[in-house]
């Protein structure tokens, strides 16, 4: 097996040494490892593995840099300690007047009103924007909500 020193961070230089063959393997079997572990988890295409079959012979540098964006892009993507993970379709439990859900996550988007006549679809900087004004909003209301019960402050 190669051994593997993806760079994590930007490079200013070309990664000569972040793939590094075993004795006796073959570059395609070198990249092959590399790109498998950059893409472990993401659901591949027909297309996709035409592509990935192409790259195991390009040079080792130009796949560990390809694997590097891979990295940093997970990396960049990966929610922070206090997010909420839910699998899509997910529901949240908040319902409306007819007994339906007021919000769930489906197709990686914030749904306001799912199966709703007056469905409304955002996306994260606008679900952000809308928790903030919620948030404020909630900071002046007479009550304390809890337990699904409004109480005197």
């Amino acid at each position: 097996m190669a051994e593997l020193n993806i760079p994590a961070g930007p490079l200013d230089e070309e990664p000569l040494r972040a793939i590094q063959q075993a004795e006796g393997e073959t570059l395609a079997s070198s990249n092959t490892q590399a790109l498998t572990e950059a893409l472990a988890g993401v659901e591949l295409g027909t297309w996709d593995a035409e592509l990935l079959s192409a790259l195991r012979t390009w040079p080792r540098s130009t796949v560990a840099t390809i694997c590097s964006w891979l990295h940093r892009v997970r990396t960049a993507a990966a929610p922070g300690d206090d997010a909420i993970i839910l699998d899509p379709p997910a529901e949240l439990g908040l319902s409306w007047a007819d007994g339906g859900d007021l919000l769930a996550i489906c197709d990686g988007a914030i749904v306001l009103y799912p199966r709703g006549c007056d469905t409304y679809v955002m996306d994260g900087p606008e679900a952000r924007e809308w928790a903030a004004q919620l948030a404020g909003m909630a900071e002046v209301l007479p009550g304390v909500v809890a337990d699904g019960q409004v109480r005197d402050a």
